[in-house]
């Protein structure tokens, strides 16, 4: 920094055009800025190279009226702890006379002439600080004027001192006692008012107040909804599920005699036995030799097993990422969960909201309890079928028989343990 640009700059501000010097002493003004600016900031402001030595005249008058502040804060700070050094006494005392009313005040002077001695001469402003000092010794005789003109009225042996102040000051404020000028004595208009507002109290009956009962509406939980283990669907009561499953799913329900199977009616029955337990097949392939019952199965294994290469299977992409899927419900999940965090379906038990309508079918299954998915080995029910090839793993081969193993599909055994 230049010194010249230094010169007229202002120590605390910046500004330019200043011109009180910090470290020489201002005899208009006859003030010490240095002194100042260390009393206000508590650090020594020392003169270095290149720094301002000057401030302007707007922060001077901040400086002055800041050293004002806490000089004055200083002095009532004296003052104060002087005056409760005479408080403190006034306690200790157990009563006062006129007499010893005049040392008090005696020792005040003193106080006064004390505080000359460090400042000549006192101000109107300080000679406020002394006035609740004066006001407390005079309230203190006249209490003790009224405590002789109520012990006189009133014979109450054996009364503490803090008693008798404490009942004073209520008796004063409520009006109880009225001042003659020398004395405090009785106020007879206050006692009277007061007994005749009391018999009034007393007189008045409470009103009989009928209590009135708010009937509140009883509200029904409602029951958790249910759910149908065939197709997946949701109901509201047992009784909704129940009328469901005779008109939907067992009109008039035929069980096979080979296997526990239930069929809606005898066309799906003989299906079924064509499909599953009858050894002669119409329809065999005649790439890989296999048999069908039906021609529409044959043709759908040729399609998706041995023609496969010639009609590849559709693809469904992401609208944000072009990824590709398989099947319509991986996009839906896909797009929910990695860009738009849609959660429509909703869970009306508890809540929770799911990327996919199948996601709450398999969720609702918690509140209803059903378990449609069965462990083929121990009968074991579960609400998701995951859980279920979860358990699955704690089975082993070498504990089954060959009849229990021909049941399971080629999916769960490989699940089971060696």
């Amino acid at each position: 920094m230049d010194e010249n640009i230094s010169l007229n700059l202002c120590r605390i501000c910046l500004d330019n055009g200043a011109n009180i010097s910090i470290f020489e002493n201002n005899e208009d003004e006859n003030c010490d800025i240095q002194a100042n600016l260390s009393l206000c900031l508590k650090e020594k402001i020392e003169d270095i190279d290149g720094y301002p030595r000057f401030i302007c005249q707007a922060c001077n008058d901040i400086l002055n009226v800041a050293c004002n502040f806490i000089n004055k804060y200083k002095n009532t700070c004296k003052i104060l702890a002087n005056g409760l050094d005479i408080i403190k006494h006034e306690n200790e005392l157990s009563s006062v006379s006129c007499k010893e009313q005049s040392e008090e005040e005696i020792e005040l002077e003193k106080i006064k002439n004390e505080y000359k001695s460090d400042d000549d001469e006192l101000s109107d402003h300080h000679q406020d600080f002394f006035k609740p000092l004066q006001l407390k010794f005079k309230l203190k005789v006249e209490k003790e004027k009224i405590s002789k003109v109520i012990k006189k009225k009133r014979s109450v042996a054996k009364t503490n001192s803090k008693q008798i102040t404490n009942k004073i000051a209520s008796s004063i404020l409520e009006g109880e006692l009225a001042w003659n000028g020398e004395e405090w004595c009785l106020n007879s208009s206050k006692t009277k008012q007061l007994s005749q507002e009391k018999s009034k109290l007393l007189k008045q009956k409470p009103e009989n107040r009928k209590r009135v009962k708010i009937k509140l509406p009883k509200t029904k939980k409602p029951n958790p909804p249910k759910l149908c283990d065939l197709c997946g669907e949701v109901f509201k009561s047992q009784d909704k599920l129940s009328v469901h499953k005779k008109n939907v799913h067992f009109r008039n329900p035929v069980k096979c005699v080979h296997c526990l199977r239930l069929f809606v009616s005898d066309y799906y029955l003989n299906r079924h036995m064509k499909r599953k337990h009858d050894a002669d097949k119409k329809f065999i392939c005649a790439i890989c030799g296999r048999g069908f019952a039906f021609k529409g199965e044959l043709s759908s294994h040729n399609k998706n097993v041995h023609n496969k290469h010639l009609k590849p299977k559709k693809q469904y992409k992401c609208k944000f990422c072009n990824k590709l899927y398989k099947c319509a419900k991986s996009v839906i999940v896909h797009e929910r969960s990695a860009h738009t965090g849609q959660r429509p379906a909703v869970c009306s038990v508890c809540g929770s909201s799911f990327y996919h309508d199948d996601y709450l079918k398999e969720h609702m299954r918690l509140h209803t309890g059903e378990t449609p998915f069965k462990c083929p080995i121990c009968d074991r029910g579960y609400a998701q079928r995951c859980n279920m090839k979860s358990h699955l793993r704690i089975h082993k081969r070498s504990e089954l028989d060959a009849a229990t193993l021909s049941k399971l599909k080629p999916n769960y055994l490989r699940l089971l343990k060696a």
